[in-house]
């Protein structure tokens, strides 16, 4: 019996691929755009269908009845009667007419809805048939009307039959259509698909999100906005005055994604829960901060066009922010939670938690595999979606999944168990683009704690020491950088385009990047073991990045002060007031007080992670791991920076003892520092 569905269905499809393969009047042409577009996807949805429901293990296709059958075949047959005498009329009228869906290689005076060849049509151009067995023609657009209804009636009865999964239909739905149109081909799919929902309130699933995507591409075009364009956006997309509701009325501090209540006359007075991703402006990256500023509208825009899309995982972008009480020039994309959400108002900064803080929190319960694998399954149908639209998310990592309620199941009114999830939203939309030739990320690529300033060459070095590996350290200032190492290497893609540390390998290869030069001596030199990209080094650099971040008022004029030599300073000044935007001692002046305050708790996290592991004074207790000589860098920097700055960093971490503890037992690699 499943042979026999399968072929009742084969009939089916190859009918629709028979029947694109018809004619119209060039006269009439026009008057059957949108008839074009709902046959094209009635082929998609029955295809769609069939797939969804007869793919399954051997015993458990279902079958479709005997009864059920014979409608289809009663169907078929009022279709086929458009045949008669529609080869004569071709033949006699071939010169005033077209097909319905010219072929790719004609110059259509229409754009084309189709681009990838049917089936049948892909068998034609195989057999190598040079023209189609099949000549039909439609004198007018309410036959085929009529056509498009009858196949939609049969595919609406087969649906009820058979209902299938309806999300994995709407992905196959945008697989099959998005990559095959075109922009001018845009509107006559979104009517199409709008008369559809009408005709069959059943097909709104599939197609609203079929919909909501060609919206989505519909506002990303192939071209650059006019400057007028432009300025609209940004006046429609700046949210000039707003207030939240933080104790002192400013936003929190640092570059880390934060989740406050805020409210604007242009889009809610009362206060609205909101996320918020920062974005700093960067002199190695941009020349001006007005084409910063034309990139973080840009990257709104595409946000702000998800406002309709049924996606519930995808946040809604209400505009940008200037924070002009922060320590550098920092723009902030605001997101609102899709509506279908309703987050808890007492959610705010300390309280929201990413996929990535949730794994690491001993407090929740592992989830059963089937809501794991249903997580796994919405976080990719929502980037799939994002895909699909025409742009890239380009940030697909655990930190960037926002939990709303954690790893706790939530359960929709009448939502039944089975069907429960882990609800979320997709943040870290920072190196998002479209998906078209010429367009670069502009975030940069490598991870903050990469760019924070540590002792010269001291993890690295620590690296050396503990491998037992036998090397020379050269010295450079500043501007021969670039000297040195450009005769041997290609400049970074993102940020500066050379840095130290650097290192010359033994067979002469030069390296740039800590990160990458640990991952090379590892690889070479795999004993002792340092235990890289241990779940506590990723711990350590998410404190130590925000530690850092605070410190920098503190700690980046320390550096002109106390170590830069006198080749170097006039290069470190000039570079380093490009950065923060004015002079550096006067940037110190402004920002340094209050600056240890801010990075106290960072500290103190630091500090209570070496406190898990009682074995030893490291952070895996006895062992020494490549995350020890991260956090020594670091004291070791303050160090050198000054006593007072050293003892103060100390203070703060809320335990000196157990930090001086720990760079004692460090003393075996720490002594080299040559």
């Amino acid at each position: 019996m499943a042979e026999s569905v399968l072929g009742v269905l084969g009939l089916v499809g190859t009918a629709i691929d028979i029947l694109k393969l018809g004619y119209i009047a060039n006269d009439r042409k026009d008057n059957v755009t949108v008839l074009r577009g709902r046959l094209h996807l009635e082929g998609v949805l029955l295809r769609r269908w069939a797939e969804c429901v007869l793919i399954g293990p051997p015993g458990e296709v279902p079958i479709i009845s005997r009864e059920d059958c014979t409608i289809v075949h009663e169907r078929l047959t009022a279709m086929l009667s458009l045949f008669r005498n529609a080869c004569a009329l071709v033949h006699k009228h071939s010169k005033d007419m077209q097909p319905l869906f010219p072929p790719e290689n004609t110059q259509a005076v229409g754009p084309s809805l189709l681009r990838r060849h049917t089936t049948f049509s892909s068998f034609i151009s195989k057999a190598s048939i040079k023209s189609s067995p099949f000549k039909w023609a439609i004198r007018d657009s309410e036959a085929l009307r009529e056509l498009v209804g009858d196949i939609q009636a049969t595919r609406v009865g087969l649906v009820e039959l058979l209902p299938p999964d309806i999300q994995l239909m709407k992905l196959q739905v945008l697989a099959d259509v998005m990559p095959s149109i075109s922009l001018d081909s845009l509107p006559n799919i979104d009517r199409a698909a709008r008369t559809a929902i009408e005709n069959n309130t059943a097909d709104a699933d599939a197609l609203d999100t079929l919909r909501a995507t060609l919206a989505i591409r519909n506002m990303s075009p192939d071209t650059i906005p006019t400057l007028e364009e432009a300025n609209t956006r940004m006046r429609q997309l700046f949210i000039r005055d707003y207030s939240v509701n933080t104790t002192d009325g400013k936003m929190p501090p640092g570059m880390g994604r934060c989740s406050v209540l805020m409210s604007s006359e242009q889009f809610s007075l009362s206060p609205r829960l909101v996320v918020v991703e920062w974005r700093q402006f960067d002199s190695e990256l941009y020349t001006d901060f007005v084409f910063f500023e034309a990139d973080v509208v840009k990257l709104c825009w595409l946000l702000h066009s998800l406002k309709s899309h049924p996606d519930t995982h995808l946040p809604r972008c209400l505009g940008y922010i200037k924070d002009s009480n922060y320590s550098s020039t920092r723009l902030g994309i605001v997101l609102e939670y899709p509506s279908t959400v309703q987050p808890s108002p007492s959610m705010t900064l300390a309280s929201q938690e990413s996929l990535y803080s949730a794994l690491n929190n001993s407090s929740y319960r592992l989830p059963a595999i089937e809501l794991r694998l249903s997580l796994a399954m919405d976080i990719t149908a929502s980037v799939f979606q994002l895909l699909s639209a025409g742009w890239l998310h380009k940030g697909l990592r655990s930190d960037n999944i926002l939990l709303i309620n954690g790893l706790n199941v939530s359960s929709s009114e009448g939502r039944s168990q089975q069907s429960a999830a882990i609800n979320f939203i997709l943040g870290g939309f920072e190196f998002a683009r479209l998906d078209k030739p010429g367009q670069v990320s502009n975030g940069s690529d490598s991870p903050g704690e990469q760019d924070l300033y540590r002792h010269p060459n001291a993890v690295t070095r620590l690296v050396l020491n503990y491998k037992g590996l036998d090397y020379k350290t050269e010295w450079l200032e500043y501007p021969q950088i670039k000297e040195r190492l450009s005769e041997h290497l290609s400049p970074n893609a993102q940020g500066a385009p050379f840095t130290c540390p650097a290192i010359q390998m033994p067979d002469s290869v030069y390296m740039m990047d800590s990160y990458k030069i640990v991952d090379e001596i590892e690889k070479n030199h795999p004993e002792p073991s340092l235990h890289l990209n241990h779940p506590m080094q990723l711990r350590l650099r998410k404190a130590m990045v925000g530690f850092m971040t605070e410190m920098v008022p503190i700690y980046v004029p320390g550096v002109a002060k106390n170590i830069i030599g006198e080749k170097s300073l006039d290069f470190f000044l000039t570079t380093r007031a490009e950065d923060v935007g004015m002079p550096l001692y006067k940037y110190g002046e402004k920002n340094s007080p209050g600056a240890f305050d801010r990075a106290e708790p960072f500290a103190r996290e630091v500090t209570d992670l070496l406190r898990e592991n009682t074995s030893g004074p490291f952070f895996l207790g006895d062992v020494v791991s490549y995350t020890d000589f991260i956090w020594a860098g670091i004291l070791l920097f303050f160090q050198c920076l000054g006593d007072e700055e050293y003892h103060e960093v100390l203070k703060r971490t809320g335990d000196a003892e157990i930090h001086t503890k720990f760079l004692e037992g460090l003393s075996p690699w720490t002594k080299r520092n040559t």
